[in-house]
């Protein structure tokens, strides 16, 4: 179980308070799949502290639940994977562990599967704002390497074969995907050239 105030101090790196909380329509998949129960259940209708806290009590088991969200309530509710890990980055033991390696898994589905959404290519009814979610998962993996890096696990995620390097090359490989979907930044004007003043 996380607790409050562990590891770096936590800031968001979003504001999306003043986003509207998702519906239960928001948690519907694109594919037209039925809205899945356990994440509606679970998260459906909490604020982000409120889901924050809910989250810290059963981090492993209720890490699944965002696989399964909607993009747009993923996109909200981001902000609880990403302050989590940022909160116990540096006191991994093995559970932590497992919910890092889901977090990275879940992450990487809903950018690589849902990227169309989550880059802002859909437009019409229902579509949103991707809440600047790709710039959001390069500065969380800017969190995750270097402090993977700079020390040696002693946990291993279970059932696995996985090193400290391994994670950190997945995780570069994560925010490599991220950075190639954030949204290009308007060119810059060239400066005018000032007119030259009567001497």
């Amino acid at each position: 179980m996380a607790t409050r105030g562990e590891g770096s101090s936590y800031q968001a790196s979003v504001v999306t308070m003043s986003e509207p909380l998702p519906t239960e329509a928001d948690f519907l998949l694109n594919d037209g799949g039925p809205v899945p129960q356990e994440a509606w259940k679970n998260f459906g209708g909490l604020s982000l502290e409120q889901a924050y806290e809910k989250f810290c009590d059963r981090a492993y088991l209720y890490s699944q639940d965002f696989e399964f969200m909607g993009e747009r309530a993923f996109a909200y509710y981001y902000e609880v994977l990403d302050r989590y890990v940022r909160e116990t980055i540096e006191t991994l033991d093995e559970e932590r562990l497992m919910v890092l390696s889901t977090v990275h898994r879940i992450i990487d589905v809903h950018l690589i599967h849902r990227s169309g959404y989550l880059c802002g290519e859909y437009s019409g009814e229902g579509a949103v704002d991707a809440m600047g979610l790709p710039g959001r998962v390069v500065s969380l993996c800017d969190c995750v390497m270097p402090a993977i890096a700079e020390r040696s696990l002693s946990s291993r995620i279970p059932d696995s074969d996985a090193t400290d390097e391994d994670l950190t090359i997945s995780w570069q490989g994560l925010r490599n995907l991220a950075e190639s979907m954030k949204p290009s930044e308007p060119p810059s004007p060239h400066p005018q050239s000032s007119p030259h003043l009567p001497s």
